[in-house]
């Protein structure tokens, strides 16, 4: 690592190495589980989140959040559910869903009020 001429920090590539296996000097165990799918490292997470049903309702429900200005409510269910089928159907490829989200026609009208 470098100090710049504006005082931050510079990773150089060869510092790459030390940082992903050592963390305020002590090893870094990469490996873990994610709803029953072992893992060995960051790959194998990436591998794993990418199956999981859970992650993909969760990112569906997160950007319609994020696109609506409120956390989901019963009334936006059948949006959600068009949201996640159509985010299945594109193979999960996540700029298909933020496009699908903010362009919804969902968010052009104005919703019940509870």
């Amino acid at each position: 690592m470098r100090i710049d001429s504006a005082g931050a920090f510079k990773i150089l590539p060869a510092d790459f190495s030390l940082l992903s296996s050592i963390d305020h000097g002590l090893p870094i165990d990469p490996a873990g589980e994610l709803d029953g799918t072992n893992v060995a490292d960051a790959r194998g997470l990436s591998i794993a989140m990418s199956s999981s049903t859970k992650v993909a309702q969760c990112l569906v429900h997160n950007y319609y959040a994020c696109a609506s200005g409120h956390v989901a409510r019963p009334v936006d269910a059948s949006v959600l559910n068009e949201l996640s089928k159509s985010f299945q159907a594109s193979g999960y490829k996540l700029r298909d869903l933020v496009v699908d989200t903010f362009t919804h026609r969902a968010l052009c009208v104005v919703a019940p009020q509870l």
